[in-house]
Order: structure tokens, then sequence, then C-alpha cells
């Protein structure tokens, strides 16, 4: 179970292309699996399975193991955390808060429970509660690197540029997730060449492998045509990315584009 979960989370970020990924997660996948075969009765065991899944893009067999880890284990914080943002994915982001709470409540010094009860709060919109919920659980974990990204998407998305620049530029300078998200800032604040210019060093590095943020981008600058053409290279690449794609507040400018619901059946998205 947590080889599972410690390759699950490494060879999405790490694999060199999308040919690397189907036999990298074929391991945690089998480790997951294997988990489920010797402890049937453990949710935690099912969590894994449903998280190695997200990553292969399985997104039913996400949520139904998800509400498999539930039912068997509804006071282990790990699992209530864990469903707690698969649910907001794909499901219900209220019921995810919810769990969150739940777990917060069983493990209050978990600082990944909150990071996952600030991530449900972003997709329901409720952005200020959601850097609340962050400042909260930077008492347990000061130099959590994902305070930065979290808080500074919900700045972003309230209008605070400037507070939102100075959560992305903590990271640190070699971290990819940096430059993707100030190419995002760019775009939302309308400076063009900046987000062009980023996105280029972006694929001078990470190829397709970014494709899914390419698209976000895309969005925010108000050109569906490329962000859709994106996310199409996403699934080829089978981008880990499109877990996001459903619920993301940065796709919003694109949602009622056709194309986007088209996009949602054939990632086969729950709900």
């Amino acid at each position: 179970e947590e080889k599972a979960n410690a390759l699950g989370a490494l060879v999405p970020q790490y694999a060199q292309g999308p040919a690397e990924l189907p036999k990298g997660l074929a391991q945690p996948h089998a480790a997951a699996r294997k988990a489920v075969s010797l402890a049937p009765g453990l949710g935690s065991a099912h969590a894994a399975v449903a998280s190695v899944a997200q990553s292969r893009l399985d997104f039913s067999t996400s949520l139904r193991e998800t509400r498999t880890s539930l039912a068997l284990s509804p006071q282990d914080a790990d699992v209530l955390g864990a469903a707690a943002i698969t649910l907001a994915y794909f499901d219900d982001s209220d019921e995810g808060v919810q769990l969150a709470d739940r777990a917060i409540a069983l493990d209050p010094l978990n600082a990944r429970l909150y990071r996952r009860k600030c991530e449900a709060l972003i997709w329901l919109r409720r952005y200020p509660e959601s850097i609340d919920a962050w400042r909260k659980g930077l008492a347990p974990a000061p130099q959590r690197r994902s305070v930065h990204i979290y808080v500074g998407d919900a700045l972003l998305l309230l209008g605070k540029h400037a507070q939102a620049k100075a959560e992305y530029d903590a990271l640190a300078a070699d971290d990819p997730f940096r430059l993707a998200r100030l190419a995002l800032h760019a775009a939302r604040t309308g400076d063009r060449k900046a987000a062009e210019g980023e996105m280029a060093q972006l694929r001078q590095q990470y190829g397709v492998t970014y494709s899914y943020q390419y698209g976000q981008i895309y969005a925010q600058l108000g050109e569906a045509d490329r962000a859709f053409a994106e996310f199409d290279n996403a699934i080829a690449a089978k981008d880990s990315g499109l877990v996001y794609f459903k619920g993301d507040p940065f796709l919003d400018p694109i949602r009622g584009d056709p194309r986007y619901t088209a996009l949602l059946g054939k990632l086969n998205i729950p709900g």
C-alpha cells in the first residue's frame, strides 16, 4: 500500500514522456492490487488503488474504490483525506470539504489534510476559506511547498495578483510548478508575451508532459482553440493533470464550449 502510494505519486511527476508512463504506473498498480488481495477489508488498500487509478486516468475506478475505502475505514484520517479530494474532483465538492473536516478532527496536526480541504474549497470557488484552511495547516508544517501553490491559486482567482505572484515567487527556482504558475499568472493578468515566453521554457524542459498546464494558460488567454488542442495532446500523453479537468476554475472561460462537454465524455469522468 505504501509502495503503491509512493510510486503512484512519483511516476507522473518524473516520467520523461508518455511512453514511460504505462510502464512506470504498472508497478504502483500491481502494488495496490497486492495490498487489496492481502487485506481486502482495509480501506487504505482500496484508497491506494483509487489513487493509482487516478494517475492512470481511470476515473470511474478511482471513484468506486474511494467509496469502498470510505465504507471500510470511515474513521481513518488518511482514507478520509484521500476521499475528500477524489470526491471534490469527480463527484461532490461539498462532501469533500465535510470529509476533510472529519479527517482534520481525527488528526489535527496533519498538514496534508488541510491541503485536501484547501483544494476542495477552491473547487467550490470558496477562495477566502481555502486560504484560511491552508493558513491553519501551516502551524504543523510551515515549510510545505504546496502552500504557495494553492494559496497563490486562490489569491489569483480572487484577483489579488500581486499577492498571488509573491506566493509563486516563493517556490524554489527549479520547481517546475513555479514556472507553470507564473505563466498562468501572466495569462490571467493579460501579459500574453510573458505567458508565451514562460510556456516556451516549459515546452523546452518538459515537452508534452505539461500539456494540461498549457491548456489552462490558453484558457486564461481566451484562446479556446489552442486550449482544446493542448487538452487533446494531454490525453495522448496520458497527462495526469487531466484529473483536474472537470472542476478546474482556471478552465471557467471555456467551460461553456461544446468541446468541453465532449472531452468530459471522452475522459469518462464521472458525474
